[in-house]
């Protein structure tokens, strides 16, 4: 199932998409045009529409070499966790004895959850891999009662930290904690700051990480330094009481996510993104989208996906730089049986990955790499407020995301 999309088909696909090029107008199709695109979706597995055989690069290593996800065995009745190459290849399957789905990977390190029992109570664990087949280090908080559940969403750079939920400590034994681990069970922290219940981490950096926690109102988007003590509520101020906020991911200096309530129509939900603080936020919604949503950055990029009547009311996957009118749309470049896509990460060099949805052969993971040498027809709009990204394209940074 490994494809390779070059300029010239997804550029014309771009100019036979005339709603979408007045949203986005000819300089966001130039800054398109810098992209191909490659179908990851490993061979050998199957991948039914909708549902389980969703192969997920929520993650990718720091060299960008291998990807995870989970498939469901053309003759099994559990999901696998497995990794893959980035030339689409089987490499290595996970599975142990029970349903397990990986989430991201970096530097030789997965993680993920069991989805009913690589406990023995067949309760759903935190789980961490390393790589190896059959083996993995169960992350579920040992302070937490038995019968609860937990889950690892978010895993640094470096490999060293995964971020999470849990539930069964606290005054509500239901209620969800965000989680935050160094590698084993022992070093889980609860990220639960006081006043917020239902708190989860989504993603994380070695010194940082992110999510929300719903206080008396809504969710409220959150920014914590490794205690609940040390939480930075970044929910923007001004906001109607039903407005609520979200952070998804993380580099070095920025927080990404959305904003729901920022305008007269409180359902309306925008991509937003921060800079450590309430204060300095960022509405990223392009001109006419009705949702968006930022799921990764690095340095001045962010990705994510948005839809409006333009797009059919269909995702399509999103990339910015910085602001909301240097919206790309990513999913013009996918052949026309790709209904809908969204972006997930970006790496160190502006590669961005994600999923496109077929009807006839489901979902598809999805790699739009930078296209160093643009094909004759792309360069000729490159002029009209392409340029200076080609310029600046290199050199960017990555996330991991829920």
């Amino acid at each position: 199932m490994f494809r390779r999309g070059y300029i010239s088909k997804g550029f014309q696909k771009a100019m036979s998409f005339s709603a979408a090029v007045a949203l986005l107008g000819t300089a966001g199709i130039a800054q398109a045009s810098l992209y191909n695109y490659t179908d990851l979706s490993p061979s050998g597995f199957a991948v039914p529409p909708g549902g389980y055989g969703n192969p997920e690069p929520l993650g990718g290593t720091t060299n960008g070499s291998q990807y995870v996800g989970d498939v469901l065995i053309l003759n099994g009745h559990y999901p696998h966790p497995i990794i893959w190459n980035t030339n689409g290849t089987f490499n290595t399957d996970l599975y142990s004895s029970f349903s397990a789905h990986a989430v991201a990977t970096t530097g030789g390190t997965q993680i993920g959850y069991s989805g009913n029992g690589e406990s023995p109570t067949f309760d759903s664990h935190a789980i961490l891999w390393k790589g190896t087949p059959g083996s993995f280090v169960d992350l579920h908080p040992v302070a937490f009662n038995p019968g609860q559940m937990s889950s690892a969403n978010g895993l640094s750079l470096s490999g060293n930290h995964q971020v999470g939920f849990a539930n069964g400590l606290g005054p509500s034994q239901n209620a969800f904690h965000a989680m935050l681990w160094n590698n084993t069970a022992a070093s889980a922290i609860d990220l639960n700051p006081t006043g917020y219940v239902n708190t989860y981490a989504n993603a994380t950096t070695d010194t940082q990480q992110v999510g929300e926690g719903a206080t008396v109102y809504n969710n409220h988007a959150l920014l914590w330094t490794g205690t609940a003590a040390s939480v930075n509520d970044l929910h923007p101020y001004g906001l109607a009481p039903n407005g609520s906020s979200q952070a998804q991911g993380l580099d070095a200096v920025h927080q990404v996510g959305y904003v729901n309530g920022l305008d007269a129509f409180p359902g309306q939900q925008h991509a937003y993104m921060w800079t450590s603080s309430s204060i300095t936020g960022v509405d990223l919604n392009p001109t006419g989208f009705t949702y968006s949503e930022a799921d990764g950055v690095f340095g001045n990029q962010e990705v994510g996906k948005g839809y409006s009547s333009l797009t059919g009311n269909q995702f399509h996957a999103l990339l910015w730089n910085g602001a909301s009118n240097a919206a790309i749309d990513l999913h013009l470049l996918l052949p026309a049986n790709f209904q809908k896509s969204w972006a997930t990460s970006i790496d160190g060099s502006g590669n961005v990955f994600g999923f496109a949805f077929d009807p006839s052969s489901g979902t598809h993971a999805i790699e739009w790499s930078v296209n160093s040498t643009p094909e004759p027809a792309s360069l000729c709009l490159l002029g009209l407020g392409a340029g200076a990204l080609m310029a600046r394209r290199r050199g960017k940074q990555a996330m991991a995301g829920k």
